[in-house]
């Protein structure tokens, strides 16, 4: 009892209620996104006839063949929505919003030995760089498997401990929720990659064990996304992205991150201090640290050519920073530890500072947000509309 009550513990817990406060009231205020209406929508018709294959709303392109990558969260979400209703949607968000940055905090505080303000400035800095995607769709629970799978694969790649036997129900329910479980794959092959590469550079018997036990369950993975409902299906719909990818493009979330110069540049200050610091860590601690950061380079590469990646981006140099971090009060004697760590403290705090500019510029000209300069472009008054125009069709005969 005295254990669980110490002083560091408690601090650990104030941390983890006011770094759960913060997200809570943030994300539960999130208005109603314009892509739950359809998601809510697609639930209700899935919870009775399970995936369909074709268009059941588009007026012009009813019947024609789509992939139902996202059923199980719509089924989900229709289910909530008829049980709460509407208005509790940012509690929905809220819930998965704290899981994340909950998981997020103690994967830091498994993996590395930092103070525990740091840790909450990191975890913080996190929310702040993913915060546009805290909205009712099927990212809000990706994400949290996101982070669930790499906190599992971490623990086995810096801790020894196996449980990767937990990634099968895992990608079971990611694969029918949304077609990001391609990263799960990802992370369990750069890694099994990762333990080859360490065991020819080092000559450690253990990294063979490593390797081989990722690749098997990458195989286990892939082979759970050929399963029924989808039979693989989603891959034919990553496809299209890419060769279509002038025209998903048009998309906001889809564009280059270039389009969004002050998320550009922010994003790209977070990389060269990343780049900095790891050159650090590179010169006082060698080659390994660095080099199991290897799968992440992808994460933050394509975030500049689509800024919905900035999500695993920012995962990718957060995760970074707390390497350097690590790596840096491993390396100085206590007494000069203090410096560093307000030093640390004002640059996270500068960046959090920066990035919330970033947020708040980006929602007033987001076309898709009901706010600033674009509040005419949300149909606000979309379904009293539908009823007194009396409007019918695929799309509109649905709702009453």
């Amino acid at each position: 009892m005295h254990q669980l009550l110490s002083k560091k513990n408690l601090f650990t817990l104030l941390f983890l209620c006011i770094l759960a406060t913060i997200v809570f009231i943030e994300t539960a205020s999130t208005p109603m996104n314009i892509d739950t209406w359809y998601h809510v929508a697609l639930g209700r018709v899935y919870a009775h006839t399970g995936p369909l294959f074709h268009d059941v709303f588009s007026f012009s392109a009813f019947n024609r063949s789509t992939v139902p990558h996202e059923w199980l969260f719509q089924v989900i979400i229709f289910w909530y929505v008829n049980a709460f209703g509407t208005s509790s949607v940012g509690f929905f968000v809220a819930v998965f919003s704290v899981l994340q940055i909950l998981l997020f905090y103690f994967l830091l505080k498994k993996i590395f030995s930092l103070p525990n303000i740091l840790t909450f400035f990191l975890s913080f800095l996190y929310f702040v760089g993913t915060i546009y995607f805290d909205i009712a769709r099927p990212t809000v629970i990706a994400n949290l498997f996101f982070l669930i799978g790499f906190f599992v694969v971490l623990l086995y790649i810096y801790k020894n401990k196996n449980v990767l036997w937990l990634l099968i129900p895992l990608m079971i329910i990611w694969n029918n929720l949304h077609a990001s479980f391609i990263m799960l794959l990802g992370i369990t092959f750069g890694y099994a990659v990762i333990s080859y590469l360490f065991f020819f550079i080092y000559k450690e018997k253990n990294w063979v064990k490593k390797g081989n036990s990722l690749l098997l369950y990458t195989t286990i993975l892939l082979f759970i996304t050929f399963l029924p409902p989808l039979y693989g299906s989603q891959y034919g719909l990553l496809w299209s992205y890419v060769r279509y990818h002038n025209l998903v493009s048009q998309i906001v979330e889809w564009q280059p991150l270039i389009k969004h110069i002050n998320l550009f540049i922010c994003y790209s200050v977070a990389f060269i201090l990343l780049v900095i610091g790891l050159f650090y860590t590179w010169k006082k601690e060698g080659t390994k640290n660095v080099l199991l950061l290897l799968p992440l380079l992808a994460l933050l590469i394509t975030s500049y050519l689509s800024m919905r990646n900035v999500l695993y981006g920012t995962f990718a140099f957060v995760f970074g920073y707390a390497v350097v971090l690590a790596s840096v009060f491993s390396s100085v004697p206590k007494p000069k530890r203090k410096p560093i760590l307000f030093s640390a403290i004002v640059i996270l705090v500068f960046t959090i500072t920066y990035s919330l500019f970033n947020e708040i510029s980006f929602s007033i000209y987001n076309p898709f947000l009901p706010s600033g300069n674009n509040a005419e472009n949300y149909p606000q008054a979309a379904a009293s509309f539908i009823v007194h125009q009396h409007l019918k069709g695929n799309m509109f005969n649905n709702y009453k």
